[in-house]
C-alpha cells in the first residue's frame, strides 16, 4: 500500500475554506483607512466583515500597527488641511477629525459617537465619568436597589386559583422588614479571590459595588485588573506592567491605576458587564 506524500498530508489538513485576510486585501483596507473613514465604513468597502476586521486588530499585533499607522497619517493629513485653510474654511476637515476620532477631537465633557445600525447613523450623547466616581455611585445605588426590591416583593399582588387575580393584603411599613444587604459591603473584611473568579457575578458585583475605600489583596487586584484589561485590549493587555506599592489596596486605587491603564472608563463598563449590571450585545 502506497503512503501519501507529506505534502498530500499537508494540503489536505490546510483545506478550508480560505481566509479573507490577503495581501491584497489588506493593502486595500490600509488605503481606504487612510481616507480617515470610520472602520466599518471602510470594512464595508472591501468586502470585509466588520468583526473579522477586529479579530485580525486583536490576534495580529502587525495588523494592528498598521492599521494605527494607517489612521495616524489620515489624522496628520487633516490637521494639515485645517492649518492651511484656518482663515478661509476648514469645517469639513473638523467634522472628520471630530467623528473619526472623538476621544481626541471632541470637547472633553461630550463625546459625540456614530452609531450606525441598518444604515442610519444616530448621534448619541455620553456623559463620561471616572471609574473612582461610577463606583462612589454604585455604592449608592446599590441599598436603594434592595429597597426597592423588598418594597415590590411585600406589596406584589397576590395570583391564585389560575387566575391573575388580586387579593388585597395588609400592608406594613417597609422600615420593619430587614433589607438585603450587599455581600462583603461593609464588613471589613480584604477582599480576595479564587481560581474560576473571572466568570464570577458575585465576584464582580463585589467590586464594582463596595466603598471605593474597601480594602482588596494586591495579588486579587492585579488580578481583575489583568482580567479587565484583556477584556478590553486584548493582546496589548499583556505588555502592560501592572503594580501596586501596598499590600492591600484600595478598591479606589485599583480603579484609578485600571483607568490610567484602559485611558478612560471602557474598563468600569467591562467589569460592569461582568458584574451583570449590563447586557451585553
Amino acid at each position: 500500500m502506497r503512503t501519501p506524500s507529506l505534502t498530500a498530508s499537508k494540503k489536505r489538513r490546510n483545506a478550508g475554506r480560505p481566509s479573507k485576510k490577503t495581501d491584497e486585501k489588506v493593502k486595500a483596507l490600509m488605503q481606504v483607512i487612510s481616507t480617515g473613514a470610520p472602520y466599518r465604513i471602510c470594512c464595508a468597502a472591501v468586502g470585509v466583515s466588520y468583526d473579522s476586521f477586529m479579530t485580525w486588530k486583536r490576534e495580529d499585533w502587525e495588523f494592528d500597527a498598521k492599521v494605527e499607522a494607517a489612521s495616524a497619517k489620515a489624522a496628520l493629513r487633516l490637521l494639515g488641511k485645517i492649518e492651511k485653510q484656518a482663515d478661509q474654511n476648514f469645517a469639513a476637515s473638523s467634522w472628520i477629525l471630530e467623528r473619526r476620532f472623538p476621544e481626541i477631537f471632541s470637547r472633553p465633557e461630550v463625546q459625540l459617537n456614530l452609531i450606525q445600525q441598518n444604515n442610519t447613523v444616530e448621534n448619541s450623547l455620553v456623559i463620561n465619568i471616572t471609574g473612582t466616581d461610577a463606583a462612589r455611585i454604585e455604592a449608592q445605588a446599590e441599598p436603594i436597589r434592595a429597597e426597592v426590591a423588598a418594597m415590590f416583593e411585600q406589596y406584589r399582588p397576590l395570583s391564585g386559583g389560575g387566575e391573575n387575580a388580586a387579593h388585597e393584603v395588609e400592608a406594613e411599613p417597609v422600615a420593619e422588614q430587614p433589607l438585603p444587604k450587599v455581600a462583603d459591603s461593609d464588613q471589613g473584611r480584604v477582599i480576595t479571590h479564587r481560581d474560576g473568579d473571572e466568570n464570577s457575578q458575585a465576584f464582580w458585583r463585589i467590586l464594582v459595588s463596595a466603598r471605593p475605600e474597601r480594602l482588596i489583596a494586591k495579588d486579587t487586584a492585579e488580578f481583575a485588573v489583568r482580567t479587565l484589561l484583556s477584556q478590553t485590549l486584548g493582546y496589548k493587555a499583556h505588555r502592560m506592567e501592572i503594580d501596586f506599592g501596598g499590600d492591600p489596596v484600595t478598591l479606589e486605587e485599583m480603579f484609578s491605576r485600571l483607568e490610567e491603564l484602559c485611558g478612560g472608563s471602557s474598563c468600569w463598563q467591562a467589569a460592569q458587564r461582568l458584574a451583570g449590571y449590563t447586557a451585553t450585545s
